[in-house]
């Protein structure tokens, strides 16, 4: 059978932090929740009746703040999923929770609930800079939260970490990265912050009320990060992902090798027997109407394919096969970023170089 990635977007957020784009939303009240959860196990039923021939291999809830909502929803929803799809043995499930929204209850119920792995959003543990950016909890409340993870059963968590926040110094990410590396988790995703033109950052920015670490500081950041990660025994596997060896993310992994997703909830993307879509934005009209409620939707080509291959396998360490650039135009491109020393050529396979490596962090699109 054809394997099948899960996405379940949970968009509510008890505070929304001044640099995300994502679409969340801070709403008290049961009513709008129970509604939503109602609309994204009808879409859930609804395309599992066109993936009578696929396995799920993984499930991922994030958001927003998966770990905001009570969890009898995301038991609802896992059950949907459980009595109408084919599932592996053993599937990756991941949810998405912020330090400060769970405690050692809420955790073990996750755990019965078989979620195997648990995303923390911790991005920093200076408390000033988390307090500048919006996020809810303390330093010491992360590593109290992960703590608690581990006391209720949990042996694969995943810590992120933003790098080029206002001013952050290369000390508040050295001091970061030695706390993860004493509390051990087995995933670390780092990112550079991208100022999105619709939030409160943006909107700084744009005001010049925003003081951000010179671009130099910032590449020392993730050099920093890079050096300090492989010291300790993490694999960059991918540009912005470090694990320990056997824990990669099989979830996101499923993206950046081109295989079938679905997406449920708002702005939710799915790319699936080669159509590529993205659920409506507005949450009034998702659960409205749940169903082919789209705000993008193309049917893509051999072509567009065979680019998607190109670039999303790129964003492994692992690279791509050679007879992917199969067309003089491409063999051509293949070349220039050689000679560019972006790309390495080892046996039949192509990847990045650690200067590749290095602008893909910046601008991987653009580049390729």
């Amino acid at each position: 059978m054809r394997k099948l990635a899960l996405y379940l977007h949970i968009p509510f957020c008890k505070q929304k932090c001044k640099y995300c784009d994502f679409t969340s939303f801070c709403i008290n009240g049961e009513t709008k929740i129970e509604k939503y959860v109602e609309a994204i196990c009808e879409q859930v039923k609804y395309y599992a009746q066109k993936s009578k021939d696929f396995e799920v291999t993984s499930i991922y809830f994030g958001g927003g703040t998966p770990s905001f909502i009570d969890v009898r929803y995301i038991k609802e929803i896992l059950r949907v999923i459980s009595e109408n799809y084919s599932i592996i043995e053993n599937p990756e499930i991941t949810l998405e929770a912020n330090p400060g929204t769970v405690d050692f209850k809420k955790l073990k119920k996750y755990k019965e609930l078989n979620i195997n792995r648990i995303s923390f959003g911790v991005q920093t543990l200076n408390d000033e800079l988390l307090k500048e950016i919006g996020r809810i909890h303390t330093a010491k409340e992360a590593i109290e939260t992960f703590n608690l993870a581990r006391d209720a059963g949990f042996n694969n968590i995943s810590l992120d970490i933003i790098f080029g926040l206002p001013n952050q110094t290369l000390k508040d990410i050295e001091d970061t990265l030695d706390e993860f590396i004493k509390l051990s988790p087995e995933h670390i995703s780092t990112y550079s912050l991208k100022i999105e033109e619709n939030t409160v950052f943006g909107r700084l920015y744009k005001e010049h009320k925003l003081k951000l670490p010179s671009e130099e500081l910032e590449r020392e950041m993730y050099y920093t990060i890079k050096e300090k990660l492989k010291k300790a025994g993490y694999i960059q596997y991918e540009i912005s992902n470090f694990a320990k060896a056997g824990y990669y993310s099989r979830h996101n992994t499923s993206y950046w090798e081109r295989q079938d997703y679905l997406g449920f909830g708002v702005s939710a993307a799915s790319c699936f027997n080669e159509v590529r879509f993205t659920n409506t934005e507005d949450f009034e009209s998702y659960i409205g109407n749940p169903i082919n409620n789209f705000s993008e939707n193309e049917m893509l080509t051999k072509d567009m394919i065979d680019s998607e291959k190109i670039i999303l396998g790129l964003r492994m360490l692992k690279g791509v096969d050679e007879d992917l650039f199969f067309k003089d135009e491409w063999k051509e491109a293949l070349q220039k970023l050689i000679n560019k020393g972006l790309l390495k050529r080892e046996g039949e396979n192509i990847s990045l170089t650690d200067k590749g490596l290095d602008l893909a962090n910046q601008v991987f699109v653009e580049f390729i």
